[in-house]
């Protein structure tokens, strides 16, 4: 552990989703916060479309929008806050999950 301000900081070792599935996401979220509470295919379909249309890993914007964590080449933080680029991808994951989800009901 590192200290900001002596504030004691964990380093970004967040554990990944390791069975890229609904199932692999429920899993994830089972283990990392105790439970879900949301659709996780709706979320794993907003994550590949939105993935697709910014050329991206459907992994890396479960993580963004789970984790708050950075992708690999999008500018999407800037001293810890979404710059406009994080938060239109968050816009669209919020979006696309509505929307998957209203089909479903």
């Amino acid at each position: 552990m590192y200290s900001l301000g002596g504030q004691p900081v964990k380093l970004n070792i967040m554990k990944r989703v390791e069975n890229w599935s609904a199932s692999g996401i429920l899993s994830y979220l089972i283990d990392t916060y105790g439970e879900s509470r949301h659709d996780c295919h709706s979320i794993m379909r907003a994550c590949e479309i939105v993935a697709k249309r910014h050329d991206l890993d459907p992994t890396d914007m479960f993580h963004f929008l789970i984790e708050n964590e950075p992708v690999q080449g999008m500018y999407l933080h800037s001293y810890g806050f979404h710059t406009r680029a994080g938060r239109e991808i968050t816009r669209q994951l919020e979006q696309e999950y509505e929307n998957l989800s209203q089909l479903k009901n």
